[in-house]
């Protein structure tokens, strides 16, 4: 008699869960996009250097998590850039110069 109560419990929460999960991935995404438009809109505002670099961060992750990541090579790239661009935004918020070495240990760091 259980096992039947279980099931039947199941049954009904099935469709449930389905939408549940659907409105979930729909909330995620809007507040994604939202919170993308503030933080590079407020980027542009702080400094536009910065704005363009907080824009193309944002650019390379969303190429990476929908198809870079699946390319040989390009995925780890991908991901040495991220953390470069995270300095080049340090730097264009403060308004100091990079230096040279600066790139080159972090995005061979990011590579190793």
């Amino acid at each position: 008699m259980r096992r039947a109560v279980a099931g039947t419990a199941i049954a009904v929460a099935a469709p449930i869960i389905a939408a549940t999960a659907a409105t979930t991935t729909t909330v995620a995404a809007t507040a994604a996009a939202a919170l993308i438009i503030v933080s590079v809109g407020a980027a542009f505002a702080l400094e536009p250097q910065l704005g363009g670099v907080a824009l193309g961060y944002v650019l390379t992750m969303i190429a990476y998590s929908w198809v870079l990541k699946s390319i040989i090579l390009v995925d780890v790239i991908a991901i040495s850039a991220g953390f470069v661009l995270r300095v080049v935004a340090g730097a264009a918020a403060l308004d100091v110069p990079i230096s040279i070495w600066l790139y080159i240990c972090t995005g061979l760091g990011a590579l190793f």
